[in-house]
């Protein structure tokens, strides 16, 4: 529980007098209601009773125990962060907990959300809250397999682990010059027309051709800021000069950007329109393209409100509106909805229209009824993988658990969902073998919702892979026969759709890297590509590199990243995570590598002796390039769940899983090692490529063959 210091005196001033309300962290009561006091860890147990850890704040006198304060000004400390995560991730959410529980009378398994959620600080040093769903606490849950399984590296210890990374300009906090501006038509039409580029698919507020004629008349109006559209028009004008910048220059953007948002402040804050929503949908898009998720957070929620006052989340009050504008809230109204999915799932958060959903059903029939559905099936589509999207982020992760039943009914859904695509959504059938700018409008679009697809089977079944791994690395005392048997699961069949959503997730956005006008800026692909890199990162410590192309994916995941780092600070940072997470996963195969050599060098030695150990041979050069691993076992407590699992040495050479994947491609691809080799647009092979697709015997490869069996996967009816 938290809550403010009473001693705390807040107050506004100049930014270097504003402090932060600090929360207590009790750790006295947990999240199911308990009385009972919860122990500090007990690596830290002598630290907080002497109140050696200057770092945790203040302590109560009452207990050393009961109470550990936060403050906004503490020392970043490894021992500081842990008692942070401990606190917040001590006791086992009780729904979670009975699931878990119910599971063992039931014939489903329930697999346990890793709990750790986190308290990152930002660059001001204050603590912002990331949830169970985001990437960032994913990598801590992927921190602690990379410990099991090799202890400490660059990964594990990697310096900003503990913070959120946010950009604030300097001149975010003055005043915006509002003296005239001298604008050119041509460079307004251009930068509106990379707007459109990079929110296409995602965010659909104005009628096109409109907006181009208002534009024009607002352009050569010299009183132009005094029009109550100017707001949007400069927020549009941002937005383009951001994702346009040649050299990653934001002067220009934040120039429009500063006034546009003053304007908008000025203009529509007293009185919800629809061109408030507008104005701050676009201010929204504008701060996570400047990475600053946290500010953009906040400012999407003047949008929902704003939204909910004018009724538009009742889409039987479109009715009573002329067909333009009840268009108009529609299209504004499922802006709303894919950005309030996105900031929910990326950070963890609750969303802000999740409460509606008992009466989506009562409306949808009340709107056929008046036959005034959405015409336009994009949007339909778009609408419906929100509504999914939803009940995983609710049913999952604020339940902290979940089921193959809950699973099995997610998964008629996406079915659902696949099952009558529009051509805009049918990757493969669009052409993208030309560098078209026209082309590209289509593709962007269509990549932005297949992608999201796939980032929420991710999200739905990377419990399960977390689950998967981790039992895994712990399985070497079980007999093959057991192993098989195990393999054959619906738990196994869920964590394979993880891997291969990300393995398809990483083949659209390497698609897109072909387009030489692709905008700069795109955090929706940025942070479906970082999860996917994770994923397959983590599954490298189940052995599932051994029938996977795991290594390859994540080379094409830091290219991908490092592409957009020229321009994006996000991208830097995912890029680096991601580069510590490879290294990881190449110590892991060395060290693999060497165990398996020298298991196998014991059972030839015992056949023939040995003469002692002669020359620095490939084993020597070998072990002498990794470092000495800790005697580690994982365990689920080390991964955050609370589930026992026996606590075993890995033995590398079980895992062996001839039913997962048919043994027919090569992995090499030395044209082009930034390139996933095997995989084009829905996870096909290619064919007609030199050392691609062909077989040992020299024929093509099937057209229809999968990286995983189709019956094992068809359940999502992936597209």
């Amino acid at each position: 529980m938290l809550r403010p210091q009473n001693n705390v005196n807040n107050h506004i001033g100049s930014p270097g007098d504003v402090i932060q309300a600090s929360p207590s962290v009790h750790a006295a009561r947990n999240r199911g209601g308990s009385d009972a006091p919860l122990p500090p860890p007990p690596s830290l147990q002598n630290n907080v009773a002497l109140a050696g850890i200057p770092s945790l704040g203040a302590i109560s006198n009452a207990s050393p125990a009961s109470v550990v304060t936060l403050s906004g000004n503490l020392s970043d400390t490894s021992q500081a962060e842990m008692a942070i995560d401990r606190i917040l991730n001590a006791s086992v959410d009780q729904r979670g907990a009975r699931a878990i529980a119910d599971s063992n009378s039931r014939p489903e398994f329930v697999a346990p959300v890793p709990r750790l959620a986190r308290l990152l600080r930002d660059t001001h040093g204050k603590f912002m809250y990331v949830g169970d769903s985001a990437s960032l606490s994913f990598v801590q849950s992927v921190r602690r397999m990379v410990v099991s399984a090799i202890g400490d590296c660059d990964f594990t210890n990697d310096p900003l682990r503990h913070q959120i990374i946010e950009t604030t300009p300097p001149t975010s906090t003055l005043l915006p010059d509002m003296s005239p501006l001298v604008l050119d038509l041509e460079e307004c039409k251009q930068l509106s027309r990379h707007y459109l580029l990079a929110t296409t698919g995602l965010i659909d507020l104005f009628d096109i051709p409109t907006y181009f004629r208002h534009l024009d008349n607002w352009v050569v109006n010299q009183t132009r800021d005094n029009d109550v559209k100017s707001s949007i028009f400069y927020m549009v004008l941002a937005i383009g000069a951001q994702v346009s910048s040649p050299d990653g220059d934001q002067t220009l953007a934040e120039k429009y950007f500063n006034r546009g948002r003053h304007m908008a402040v000025m203009t529509f804050t007293d009185a919800p329109s629809l061109l408030t929503i507008q104005a701050y949908l676009c201010i929204t898009m504008y701060m996570l393209g400047a990475c600053r998720r946290n500010a953009a957070f906040m400012q999407f929620g003047i949008a929902v409100r704003a939204a909910f006052a004018l009724g538009m989340h009742k889409s039987s009050t479109h009715a009573l509106f002329d067909e333009t504008e009840a268009g108009a809230r529609r299209r504004i109204w499922k802006s709303v909805r894919v950005l309030d999915i996105f900031l929910s799932a990326s950070l963890g958060r609750p969303p802000a229209t999740s409460d509606l959903s008992m009466e989506k059903d009562k409306d949808v029939v009340d709107e056929t009824a008046q036959g005034l559905t959405c015409t336009d099936p994009f949007s339909s589509k778009v609408l419906a993988l929100c509504d999914i999207f939803e009940r995983i982020i609710i049913d999952v992760y604020m339940k902290k658990a979940v089921s193959t039943r809950l699973a099995d009914s997610i998964s008629g859904q996406y079915r659902d969902w696949t099952s009558d695509l529009p051509e805009s959504l049918q990757l493969a059938n669009l052409d993208s073998s030309e560098d078209d700018p026209e082309k590209l409008s289509k593709v962007l679009a269509a990549s932005y919702i297949i992608s999201s697809y796939h980032w929420s089977i991710i999200l739905l079944t990377r419990p399960f892979l977390t689950f998967q791994i981790i039992k895994d690395m712990s399985r070497s005392g079980q007999n093959l026969e057991m192993s098989d048997q195990v393999d054959q699961s619906s738990i196994k069949t869920y964590a394979d759709a993880c891997v291969d959503s990300s393995l398809r997730c990483l083949n659209i956005a390497q698609t897109l890297m072909r387009y030489s006008s692709l905008p700069h800026r795109l955090p929706f692909i940025i942070n479906s590509v970082c999860n996917s890199a994770l994923v397959l990162g983590a599954a490298t410590f189940a052995d599932q590199d051994k029938f996977l192309p795991l290594e390859d994916g994540l080379k094409q995941g830091i290219h991908i990243l490092n592409h957009f780092a020229q321009w994006d600070p996000h991208a830097v940072r995912y890029a680096q995570i991601v580069t510590y997470l490879q290294d990881a996963t190449a110590q892991y195969i060395r060290q693999r590598s060497q165990r398996s050599m020298e298991s196998r060098r014991s059972n030839v030695t015992r056949l023939f002796g040995t003469v002692g150990q002669q020359g620095a041979g490939a084993e020597q050069t070998l072990a002498a390039e990794q470092t000495q691993t800790p005697g580690l076992t994982p365990s689920v407590s080390d991964i955050g769940i609370n589930e026992s699992v026996q606590d075993v040495n890995v033995d590398p050479s079980l895992y062996t899983r001839p039913g997962l994947m048919t043994d027919l491609y090569s992995l090499t691809n030395n044209n082009n090692q930034d390139v996933l080799p095997g995989l084009i647009e829905g996870g096909f092979y290619p064919q007609g490529q030199a050392g691609a697709g062909i077989l040992p015997d020299g024929s093509s490869y099937p057209e229809d063959a999968y990286y995983f069996m189709d019956q094992d996967l068809s359940m999502f009816g992936f597209c």
